[in-house]
């Protein structure tokens, strides 16, 4: 993770700070990116690619089933949401 730290001052000299965390991957081969959408107009951006240094995730490679490559920034996905949210998996 890399810290970002963004300070915003205004007319009146008044500050705010905000601190967020980047995961930023290790080098990849290739990437794709994938938008979909729904009839209402909401959309989310998915992507998904290889790499020389992941894990296949089968244990076909020696490493357990079910592998993340945290250094890929593969996380684990949350709970499926109620039938109410856009989600795309």
């Amino acid at each position: 993770m890399l810290p970002i730290t963004i300070t915003v001052v205004d007319s009146k000299g008044l500050s705010d700070q905000y601190t967020f965390n980047v995961r930023v991957s290790e080098e990849v081969d290739f990437v794709a990116n994938i938008k979909v959408s729904n009839v209402l107009g909401h959309n989310h951006n998915l992507q998904f690619g290889t790499s020389m240094i992941a894990t296949t995730g089968d244990g076909t490679d020696g490493h357990y089933t079910g592998k993340l490559d945290s250094n890929l920034c593969e996380i684990e996905i949350p709970p499926v949401p109620g039938l109410d949210v856009f989600d795309t998996r």
